[in-house]
């Protein structure tokens, strides 16, 4: 499964398709992109996971799968700040439309 967040729409095709064949070729039951060290989105899950991502507490969500398999992670390094930029954020989203400008 490919979980992209809405608030996190400033990723590319190419990061997409980066992280899918990293899932494949790890083997791994998390691929997760990270930028300068801070872990981001999308996240692609292994199906192995889906019952558990179910029973996820709704407070924490799939973060707690995250956790739980802290040791099984593929982190991909990209140089793709919009994999960790929530555009939730309004700092965020002003200095994202002000670069675009």
């Amino acid at each position: 499964m490919l979980l992209c967040l809405v608030d996190h729409p400033l990723i590319s095709a190419n990061l997409v398709g980066d992280l899918i064949d990293a899932f494949y070729s790890s083997n791994a039951p998390i691929v997760l992109p990270v930028f300068e060290g801070r872990r981001g989105h999308p996240v692609i899950f292994s199906a192995k996971l889906f019952s558990e991502l179910q029973a996820a507490p709704l407070d924490v969500g799939a973060r707690a799968v995250v956790w739980a398999h802290r040791s099984e992670i593929c982190q991909f390094p990209t140089n793709e700040e919009g994999c960790v930029l929530n555009l939730n954020d309004p700092e965020t989203f002003a200095r994202v439309t002000r670069s675009e400008d």
